[in-house]
């Protein structure tokens, strides 16, 4: 069970912040509904949990990833400070993918790009 959704009420921020202001104006005049598809990515793209409500199987194929410093505090990583949209990571098109929050004892879950279109395509416009 997810203990808390990656991104919180600044999703515009993190787009403008992994991709750069001129990026996102460019978008929003050439494709403007990629850079609200690029918010929902941040706002519903991954999940935080504890480790031990992995599957072990995952467990033993997650990849470990650094988040900075401060988007932990006291063993527990901050969900509204962590942008997705600036981590190393890739979309599974078809399979979540599983992160050990290094120094933590959390993961992070990345939903598969198939999931999350669906979802993006099935919310009202």
């Amino acid at each position: 069970m997810p203990l808390f959704m990656v991104a919180q009420s600044s999703e515009i921020d993190k787009v403008t912040d992994a991709f750069g202001q001129e990026r996102v104006q460019y978008l929003n005049k050439t494709y403007p509904d990629s850079v609200n598809y690029y918010q929902f990515i941040a706002e519903s793209g991954g999940i935080i949990t504890l480790q031990k409500n992995i599957p072990n199987e995952r467990l033993e194929t997650a990849s470990t990833i650094d988040i900075p410093e401060s988007c932990i505090k006291d063993g527990v990583p901050i969900p509204s400070c962590i942008n997705i949209l600036k981590l190393p990571i890739p979309f599974n098109p078809t399979q979540k993918m599983y992160y050990l929050i290094k120094g933590t004892e959390y993961a992070l879950v990345i939903r598969s790009s198939d999931y999350l279109s669906k979802k993006y395509n099935a919310k009202p416009k």
